[in-house]
């Protein structure tokens, strides 16, 4: 039996084959004896996926993938596993297959796939990557690598299968992107960091200079600068990042300063600002007592060489006070629960141009003024001839030294005792009179006294039982004769 196959319809009319409904069909009569007919358009074209086709042609099975990044990766017909029969061209992935005599194209299942390369990240001391370890990628699909570095540190180097190559970016903090893309084979990429350098711009301004003590810092090291400011010159401030650091320097000796900032985490802008040297005066003696319920004030005198406006200032300023910069007044008017001690008071005057002079530090006592005593009480103006009168006076300090009070007396009777101690006056009278006043008075430690308002004792007779009586005299009785009785009245006109 001879094969022979027909790719061309227009060849398969010629000799006798007619169409029908999408079928060839040959009349029998054409049918030679001793051969078997079978007819197969060839060239078919059958789409298996979006990833390559299978082609038939004479006996041969082609299956093309659709590019380079994809590739066979199942063959079967009939449920047997054919892909070892099938012949792939390294170069182009074409693969080749001789399809047998009783071939159906519905027992050939042909799977393609996205080729897959893998790819390894290292990464050395200072920061990290992602994706981390060994990955899968896909043949002409991007694949990000993420490089980040640690704080203080920055992307070194960057390989890819041992040559340098750029990130695709890299943002303010650092962070580094790396794309692979439409890459056969294995890869390997590399990432090595190292401690950042810190920018340092130095200006140094008329006057004087600025310069770096030792190499320039890497991040977290200590940075030290050095001012010197030239003859008549003296510094003025010192900017990083525009943020003054005067008050950080440390001088070297009346001129020179040294600054150090410690642990360096940004790039810095560092300008060094210098000004004529003038003198700057300030003096005053400001009084260390006050009392509750008194003014207290003090004015500082201070001056410039050089004429420049003044700013006063003060340190650890007392509650009660107030305080004028522009004089560099302190006053105020203590009150009972400021009453106290007020230490380290510091006051004085700076220049616009930052020179400063400052009075030695004081302080202030605020003292709670010493009350006068209280006394009070109420003496009985009576007395009699024989017996006693007695008076106790009440007293009180408010300032809790009662213990301490003294008394006096002014125009003591001669029969009265009197207690300096206590106050208590008392005694007999022996004669009856009138004694006016009488002054009690109490006295604390501090010389303060009250005297209790004048008074006076009225001394009367004892009283006596009177013989007199106003009845008739008996008749009876001696001193009469006979029953007479007189009674005169007198009225006065």
């Amino acid at each position: 039996m001879t094969k022979q196959y027909y790719d061309d319809p227009a060849k398969l009319a010629s000799i006798g084959y007619f169409r029908e409904d999408g079928i060839y069909i040959m009349p029998l009569r054409h049918v030679m004896k001793g051969y078997k007919i079978s007819v197969r358009l060839l060239d078919v074209c059958q789409q298996i996926s979006d990833k390559g086709t299978v082609t038939y042609r004479a006996d041969v099975c082609s299956m093309t993938p659709k590019d380079s990044c994809h590739e066979i990766f199942k063959a079967s017909y009939q449920n047997n596993d054919i892909l070892n029969q099938i012949d792939i061209n390294s170069q182009t992935g074409i693969g080749k297959w001789t399809i047998p005599d009783d071939f159906n194209a519905k027992d050939l299942q042909i799977i393609f796939t996205r080729k897959q390369y893998s790819l390894t990240t290292i990464v050395g001391e200072g920061g990290e990557v992602w994706p981390v370890g060994t990955q899968k990628i896909s043949c002409g699909k991007t694949e990000t690598i993420t490089v980040t570095p640690y704080e203080g540190y920055e992307l070194a180097s960057l390989q890819f299968n041992g040559a340098d190559v750029n990130p695709e970016s890299c943002d303010k903090n650092g962070v580094c992107l790396y794309n692979v893309t439409e890459q056969e084979g294995d890869h390997t990429l590399r990432a090595a960091f190292s401690r950042r350098k810190m920018e340092i711009v130095i200006i140094s301004g008329p006057g004087g200079t600025l310069f770096t003590e030792g190499p320039t810092p890497e991040y977290g090291q200590d940075c030290e600068f050095i001012l010197t400011p030239d003859v008549g010159m003296r510094i003025k401030d010192v900017l990083i990042n525009n943020i003054s650091f005067r008050e950080k320097l440390v001088w070297k000796d009346d001129n020179t300063a040294h600054l150090v900032i410690p642990v360096v985490r940004e790039n810095l802008h560092v300008q060094a600002l210098f000004t004529e040297n003038c003198d700057l005066s300030i003096s005053g003696d400001p009084s260390g007592d006050a009392s509750v319920g008194e003014p207290w004030r003090f004015t500082p005198e201070a001056t410039s060489s050089c004429d420049r406006d003044l700013i006063f200032y003060i340190q650890n300023q007392p509650v009660w006070c107030l305080f004028d910069p522009a004089t560099g007044m302190l006053s105020g008017l203590p009150e009972k629960d400021d009453a106290g001690v007020f230490s380290d008071i510091r006051i004085g005057a700076k220049t616009e141009d930052g020179k400063t002079a400052e009075l030695p530090a004081f302080e202030i006592v605020v003292q709670q003024p010493n009350q006068p005593p209280l006394i009070w009480g109420d003496p009985s103006p009576n007395a009699t001839v024989g017996v006693v009168w007695q008076f106790q006076p009440e007293v009180d300090d408010p300032d809790d030294e009662a213990e301490t009070l003294g008394f006096s007396i002014v125009n003591q009777p001669d029969w009265i005792d009197f207690n300096e101690k206590t106050g208590e006056v008392s005694g007999t009278p022996e004669v009856k009179g009138i004694y006016e006043e009488i002054r009690i008075s109490v006295t604390d430690p501090s010389g303060n006294t009250t005297t209790l308002p004048s008074f006076f004792i009225d001394v009367a007779s004892a009283a006596t039982e009177s013989s007199d009586s106003n009845d008739p005299p008996d008749s009876n009785n001696d001193g009469g004769g006979g029953g007479c009785f007189l009674q005169i009245i007198q009225n006065n006109p």
